[in-house]
């Protein structure tokens, strides 16, 4: 069954994507829930490695991942292992997902449009999973804090859009180990980034001289992206020798299509 009519004794009496979260703590609530529900659903939620509806171990073993949280599906969605929320004027919004390593499975684009209404949504963090199908878009929301994202080593496919994640005080994209395709220039235009991973994948194209505005970038990652080709711009390499750079790395040995004379190591 499609996840979301799943989710649907979750949304209570609340439209199931409202143009706006705030409009009362209950509609807020209700709607969270549906949406995660729907979440849970999208990715195999009972096959969980840990805290699934039914996981009467989730929270309470000292030392364990999710130690003191409730299993998914239960009364507070803010209560939910994995789940983090901020408190803005009294309404707990949901602001972070952290399930890496949890066995996730199926694909979130068949969620996309519930997603994008987590206004205040700013961290996913599910690598090491299996989850598959392209990536959704408009994801991020428009909170205050800053957007970390890290959806490595799943099995995601297809080009990521421009609109894929936000563009305001983005400072961690990890997307290392899926078959993405397409071009890379437009994450230039994250200025804020500090981390950019996109190593193992199918990504194509050049490299640009774009990336060396990004001043604070000190991981950039491209290695075993066989389409990528070209050369490492001498304002990237700047940022290798006079800034913040300590991390950059690509495919760059002699038999590759790609030249990098700056990199701290070539694979």
């Amino acid at each position: 069954m499609n996840p979301v009519l799943k989710a649907r004794p979750f949304r209570g009496f609340v439209k199931p994507c409202p143009d706006d979260l705030s409009s009362s703590p209950n509609n807020v609530e209700l709607t969270q829930r549906f949406i995660l529900a729907a979440f849970y659903f999208a990715t195999g939620g009972n096959k969980w490695t840990s805290c699934s509806a039914n996981d009467e171990l989730c929270g309470v073993v000292a030392g364990k991942p999710f130690f003191g949280k409730k299993a998914w599906l239960s009364k507070h969605v803010c209560e939910w292992a994995g789940v983090e929320c901020s408190d803005p004027d009294g309404g707990s919004l949901v602001k972070a997902i952290t399930l890496p390593e949890n066995n996730l499975t199926g694909r979130l684009v068949v969620i996309e449009k519930e997603l994008a209404s987590l206004k205040n949504f700013r961290e996913l963090i599910i690598n090491d999973n299996n989850i598959s199908g392209t990536f959704p878009k408009n994801l991020g929301g428009s909170g205050d804090s800053v957007f970390r994202i890290n959806i490595s080593n799943n099995s995601f496919t297809g080009s990521i859009e421009d609109s894929s994640f936000p563009k305001d005080k983005v400072v961690s994209i990890k997307l290392s180990g899926n078959r993405f395709t397409g071009p890379i220039d437009f994450f230039s235009e994250r200025l804020s980034l500090r981390q950019l991973e996109l190593r193992g994948n199918d990504f194509s194209g050049t490299v640009s001289s774009s990336f060396g505005d990004i001043a604070n970038l000190y991981v950039f990652r491209i290695e075993h992206n066989p389409m990528i080709v070209g050369t490492m711009p001498s304002s990237v390499c700047s940022l290798a020798v006079e800034a913040a750079l300590t991390q950059l790395t690509s495919s760059c040995v002699d038999d590759d299509m790609f030249e990098c004379t700056c990199c701290t190591k070539c694979y």
